[in-house]
């Protein structure tokens, strides 16, 4: 994901599982699809990164 111009390194299939919006954009016929990167606009980078951490379990000392 690019948040703020800061790219933060997730699982697709992590979101996906914890987040019906991702489950959609990653796994319906968006056009993220098929992206490496996605950007995420209007949103904020550290309110971002910790519900990141707090559903998908993603291992917080791993940097983002």
């Amino acid at each position: 994901l690019l948040i703020e111009g800061e790219k933060v390194y997730v699982n697709k299939g992590n979101l996906a599982v914890h987040s019906p919006m991702f489950n959609v954009m990653f796994y319906g016929g968006f056009a993220e699809k098929n992206k490496k990167e996605i950007e995420l606009k209007d949103i904020d980078r550290q309110w971002t990164r910790q519900s990141i951490f707090s559903t998908s379990r993603i291992d917080s000392r791993f940097r983002l």
